[in-house]
């Protein structure tokens, strides 16, 4: 008997012990505040990569932390969710250069196809080595941006691009003295490299929108981002048929078919403006929206 009522007057001390325990903790401001803090981590803030948006009671946003601005003041915010939609509006430029160069080469394709003499089995090479590259590069996309940052990653393969689609034209005018077996083999491979330079372009996107825009401002932010492909095709394909129109009408009484691949023939301008805008593109893109890895 007296061994259980031992049992029984240390569990009920420990009991005590550990009710008044939880009670002081409880009660303690640091840990109420910490509680605070937790809560409003977890219902009203949103980490967005390059800021923190917290809401009040109201409803309305206000700023956290700004990492790129390094300040608190509601100017600044403003700023910066400008800068966001200027963001989203380079990326459409730059997908609309993008995809332009390759919409409007299924309308320089048969012009090439005739200059050269070519089977239809190349053409469909040349089309197909573009994709090829492309595929080569979409695997380890992610493992650059994690390496490079996804800012470099989006920038360095516009730019790449650019610089290939401004060689194109060069290369063709050396067409006239080199076999045409080797021209075709030669242009497979500049479309394999367009192709590896286009790979990174919208798995760098994905993560720079991400890392850009808030949960609650993404859809629209990768609307505006995703409007480009559809403006590169709404552009180009008009563009390429009326340039490579022109270059069929001015040629059509010369007797060779290469006479008609001068750097100033209208065709031409296919490669030269998505190109010379790329470039103005990456200049722009590249200081506006920063360049640190991210």
């Amino acid at each position: 008997r007296r061994r259980q009522a031992v049992r029984r007057s240390t569990s009920t001390r420990n009991k005590i012990v550990l009710t008044r325990g939880l009670y002081y903790f409880i009660t303690n401001k640091e840990t109420l505040l910490l509680f605070k803090m937790m809560s409003s981590i977890n219902s009203n803030t949103e980490d967005v990569g390059a800021f923190i948006i917290r809401r009040d009671s109201n409803g309305a946003d206000t700023e956290a932390n700004v990492s790129l601005l390094g300040s608190n003041s509601t100017s600044q915010r403003s700023n910066y969710i400008r800068r966001r939609y200027i963001f989203a509006v380079l990326v459409c430029i730059g997908l609309t250069q993008v995809f332009l160069l390759r919409f409007t080469y299924s309308v320089l394709s048969p012009f090439l196809l005739k200059t050269f003499d070519w089977t239809t089995l190349q053409q469909g090479c040349t089309f197909s080595s573009f994709y090829i590259g492309y595929l080569v590069t979409q695997l380890p996309s992610s493992y650059l941006c994690s390496l490079f940052g996804s800012h470099a990653v989006f920038t360095a393969s516009i730019f790449s691009t650019a610089i290939i689609t401004l060689i194109t034209p060069l290369f063709f005018k050396t067409a006239l003295y080199l076999s045409r077996d080797l021209v075709f083999w030669a242009f497979c491979v500049i479309r394999l490299a367009q192709g590896l330079g286009e790979g990174c372009v919208m798995p760098a996107m994905s993560i720079l929108i991400k890392k850009w825009s808030p949960t609650h401002e993404r859809a629209r932010i990768l609307a505006i981002c995703l409007a480009g492909p559809a403006l590169g095709g709404l552009i180009g394909y008009p563009l390429a048929a009326e340039l490579v129109g022109n270059s069929k009408d001015k040629s059509a009484e010369n007797t060779n078919g290469l006479e008609s691949l001068s750097l100033l023939k209208s065709w031409a301008f296919i490669y030269y403006i998505p190109g010379i805008i790329s470039l103005l593109w990456t200049a722009c893109f590249y200081f506006l929206t920063g360049h640190s890895k991210d």
